[in-house]
């Protein structure tokens, strides 16, 4: 990592929900901003004996690194995403720098521990579902709710008129065959067994699911996605299909705001925070009627489609960028 010669914002985040602190680093680097990005994430080893011995190597590491970066680089501001694998001692160093720290959380505080100790840590906290921000406000007075957002360079039209490859994608976890992932297979199952054609990229975890839902062994690709791919993926497919995780109750995903970036038109279970940042121009299903109907219908009428996903687009350069966010973030601090 190349040392600062301007005080920096040192974003601490994981690869996880999109590449939300990556997608955050290269929007703040865009702006002009000085800023450092370091990822807490773990890659989970199939020995348990040596993931044990791996794991607190790792830690270890990861948390001389960032006392390094704190006491090398003139960190001036910190941008939690996610706290994991950071140990006392380095928050401790934080507090003794007076370095000012913002939480913005994609997880429940209430049903991630880790995120809930870190809350007395963080001068600011921002949710992703304002459902969450009341319970968090009897322990944090200053916390608010900010959406996700999209990477407006990454997420973008391809072509002017598309060529479909796909009539449903969807693209997401499998939770390891947990009741989220139970629930994502039985909605693709619902979408298979009434013949519409549907593709799913995903985690590995997927094979989990093949016993009970036999449909997906012949849609499923388990790989990783990359940013680039998945744009490719958003842009040749007719409907991208959207499940949210069971604790997002009011809010949406990051899948929201990336398909609309890339003009794809969306279907979404249904989140309040839908129909709000998108005015009627990005679809929510509430039962598997709903689905079926909706589908059947938005696939038949491809110039009310591409109409909403152009306005969707729109919506989204004005209003919902990581650099709109970025602004709220720095007249936070």
């Amino acid at each position: 990592m190349k040392p600062s010669s301007l005080d920096s914002i040192l974003i601490v985040g994981i690869a996880w929900h999109g590449n939300f602190s990556r997608f955050l680093f290269s929007s703040m680097q865009n702006m002009g901003l000085p800023c450092l990005h370091i990822s807490t994430r773990y890659e989970q080893k199939p020995n348990r004996i040596l993931n044990a011995l791996q794991y607190r190597l790792f830690v270890k590491k990861l948390n001389a690194s960032l006392r390094r970066i704190i006491e090398r680089e003139r960190v001036k501001k910190i941008l939690l995403i996610a706290p994991y694998n950071i140990l006392p001692e380095t928050w401790q160093l934080i507090k003794e720098k007076k370095i000012p720290v913002i939480g913005w959380f994609g997880d429940n505080p209430f049903t991630k521990g880790i995120i809930f100790d870190s809350l007395k840590y963080c001068d600011r906290v921002f949710l992703i579902d304002e459902a969450w921000v009341d319970r968090v406000r009897y322990l944090h007075p200053r916390v608010a709710y900010l959406p996700h957002a999209a990477d407006g360079e990454a997420f973008f039209p391809l072509q002017q008129n598309k060529t479909y490859t796909h009539d449903v994608v969807f693209i997401g976890d499998s939770f390891s065959g947990s009741k989220d992932g139970f629930l994502r297979a039985q909605i693709i199952q619902t979408l298979f067994d009434n013949h519409i054609s549907i593709r799913v990229y995903g985690d590995q975890g997927w094979s989990a699911l093949f016993p009970l839902f036999p449909c997906l062994q012949t849609i499923v690709t388990r790989k990783t996605i990359a940013p680039d791919e998945l744009n490719t993926i958003y842009n040749t497919a007719k409907i991208v299909l959207n499940i949210h995780h069971s604790q997002l109750t009011t809010g949406t995903n990051q899948r929201t705001f990336e398909t609309a970036a890339a003009k794809a038109f969306q279907l979404a279970d249904h989140r309040p925070a839908i129909a709000a940042l998108y005015q009627g121009c990005s679809i929510t299903f509430t039962s598997p009627e709903d689905l079926l109907q909706k589908a059947r219908y938005y696939l038949s009428h491809g110039e009310e489609r591409e109409r909403m996903a152009d306005q969707a687009r729109t919506i989204t350069l004005a209003h919902n960028t990581y650099k709109h966010r970025i602004e709220i973030l720095l007249d936070a601090w």
